[in-house]
């Protein structure tokens, strides 16, 4: 458990927000989905999130946010795992999915049922056409969309052996179809590397396309294959082309055919065996070209067999306007505002006199910069909430904005009347009183704010910063110590103490909390540039170095940084790495002749002995 713990904040058993019990998890190679029950409601839910180790790249929190939003975007469809919302938890984006509660012991996934007992031939066509189903809507929502993953563990099972495909990680979004040639060109004669197209492959390869596996341009068809894959499993308990390598099963779905299934289990028709190989034709052209297609053949052959249609759910359940809210919420923490505004759009035409609705519509607009709307949806939620303080903070920063000043001191005030222990209404208060000179007045209420909330660091550190501001070095370095006591380790406090030192010629105080602020465990590239600065007051180029060195390596500089790090190499006398930080200067557009010709005599100098000294 202690393992568990120390990689990963949430462990089974624990409240998610104090909400969700975490009934179990899963974890896969980038991902964590936590299994809960909403102890509120009773109902399954789960969340799904990167490992820290994942997110913290901005590419894989890119691709985590793009499958989000995709997702929820898919809408209600009875055959897609539904995607509710995107919110951040403890700092982490988590995306809250339905959760599928398994009909036996086995699990939940297709693949487990395909292990727990024979079905009938009936059952298999009827989950085949719901699989269609499923992949009609999505496409209907992204045309030409490909979902690379499709696979016998990615199709969850839930009550009356309905299929719900899930685990849209690695979706492809085309702009259009790529049309292939007739002639095939797996004929055998292509040399390839299946070591090497299994590092460049993205998919699952037991259930990947010839084109998947040879890392061409995919389309429809591509997952038409995969599906085969799958319906090939229903029908016999087996994989198609089982393999004891990925090697060699990337080479078979190339190049090896597999034998028919109602040779293998004789309650498939021969009809559906068909259906079958034809998706899992070698050249895309001989597929069906789309999930209408295939559905089409699948419903015939199972009137033919049964006299009566399947079941079928061409469309979900209409959306609430709370559902409506939750994804607008979640558009707009990951900063797709027209999406967004699109959900509140619609949210708003059920449901025309929601003041959380028409909050949310102010906060889009006021992103937006579009401050007379803003205001205006902020004054008609405030009708409708007059008692919101949350909603208040807001229309004090909206109105000061526009320069009215009167409504905003009005709104502040009256939100934290409110809401006494919320040190940002505090914080944003006094920073509109400082705009406008009243500092006695800022100073008052930050005082007031520190004697009422629990939660002080930001502002002591606050009133250190007006202290400073002020020219009270004391008062600055008391409120500093204050934050200092509640967050021992916060690297922002560490430092302003020590450039408080600095400032008053307090060398060794200021080294002291310089070396606790470089030691602290987080740091931005501005926080490691001003320790670095500090050192370089204090003359200490190792330790001015050694900051900069790591903020170098959190992100590219710009061309100011890289000519500090040049001339801090210069002092050094390490003059060709030097030369290559002012080069990056120069990239960057920075004038640094001089440096420039310093750095080339002192090489000079250094290349020929009689110059030496």
């Amino acid at each position: 458990m202690e393992d568990q713990r120390s990689s990963d904040p949430f462990i089974t058993g624990d409240l998610i927000e104090n909400r969700y019990r975490i009934d179990d998890r899963k974890s896969g190679m980038m991902g964590i989905v936590y299994l809960c029950t909403d102890i509120e409601t009773g109902c399954p839910i789960a969340f799904k999130t990167f490992k820290d180790k994942y997110l913290n790249s901005e590419k894989n929190r890119k691709k985590f946010i793009d499958e989000s939003s995709m997702w929820i975007r898919l809408d209600s469809h009875p055959n897609i795992v539904r995607a509710y919302y995107l919110k951040s938890i403890e700092g982490k984006l988590h995306l809250a999915i339905e959760r599928i509660l398994p009909g036996h012991f086995r699990g939940a996934t297709l693949k487990d049922l395909i292990f727990s007992r024979p079905l009938t031939l009936q059952s298999m066509i009827q989950i085949g056409v719901h699989i269609c189903d499923g992949m009609i809507h999505a496409i209907s929502k992204f045309p030409y969309l490909v979902h690379r993953d499709l696979k016998s563990e990615n199709i969850l099972i839930g009550e009356n052996l309905l299929p719900k495909i899930t685990d849209f990680g690695m979706t492809q979004r085309l702009e259009q179809i790529e049309e292939e040639s007739p002639r095939s060109f797996f004929a055998g004669k292509e040399k390839i590397d299946p070591a090497a197209l299994l590092s460049k492959m993205q998919g699952t390869p037991a259930f990947a396309s010839p084109e998947q596996c040879l890392c061409k341009a995919l389309d429809t068809r591509s997952d038409i294959y995969s599906v085969g894959c799958v319906l090939y499993h229903l029908a016999t308990a087996r994989l198609p082309l089982p393999k004891a390598t990925v090697e060699e099963c990337i080479r078979a779905h190339i190049f090896e055919t597999p034998t028919p299934p109602s040779q293998i289990n004789s309650r498939v028709s021969p009809s559906f065996s068909k259906a079958i190989m034809t998706c899992l034709e070698k050249p895309a052209n001989n597929r069906y070209f789309s999930f209408a297609d295939l559905r089409r053949d699948l419903m015939r052959i199972y009137i033919n067999e049964f006299g009566v249609e399947p079941i079928s759910y061409p469309v979900g359940a209409p959306l609430s306007p709370d559902e409506y809210l939750e994804r607008a919420r979640s558009f707009y923490l990951i900063g797709e505002l027209d999406h967004s505004l699109e959900e509140l759009t619609h949210a708003r035409e059920l449901s025309p006199n929601r003041g959380d609705v028409l909050f949310e519509l102010g906060n889009i607009h006021l992103q937006m910069n579009e401050l007379r709307k803003a205001i205006g949806y902020f004054e008609m939620a405030r009708s409708l909430l007059p008692e919101n303080a949350e909603l208040l903070e807001i229309m004090g920063t909206a109105y000061t904005t526009v320069k009215l000043r009167k409504e905003a001191e009005t709104c502040f005030r009256s939100a934290i009347r409110l809401a006494p222990d919320h040190p940002s209404l505090y914080l944003k208060f006094a920073e509109w009183l400082i705009e406008k000179d009243a500092f006695w007045e800022a100073e008052k209420v930050l005082l007031q704010g520190a004697g009422r909330c629990g939660d002080c660091l930001e502002l002591h550190k606050k009133l250190a910063t007006y202290y400073r501001m002020m020219r009270n070095p004391l008062k600055e370095r008391e409120y500093l110590k204050a934050a200092l006591k509640e967050t021992p380790n916060d690297s922002e406090t560490l430092l302003l103490l020590a450039e408080s030192y600095l400032a008053v010629r307090d060398r060794r105080q200021a080294q002291l909390f310089a070396d606790k602020a470089l030691e602290s465990e987080f740091h931005s590239f501005d926080l490691l540039y001003r320790i670095g600065l500090v050192y370089k007051t204090l003359d200490n180029p190792s330790k001015n170095l050694e900051a900069w060195s790591r903020a170098a390596r959190m992100r590219k500089g710009d061309g100011a940084f890289e000519r500090d790090m040049s001339e801090l190499y210069f002092r050094q006398r390490m003059f060709d790495e030097a030369w290559d930080h002012l080069l990056k200067a120069e990239e960057a557009g920075l004038d640094a002749e001089a440096l420039k010709r310093k750095i080339q005599a002192a090489r000079l100098k250094l290349s020929d002995p009689k110059l030496r000294p």
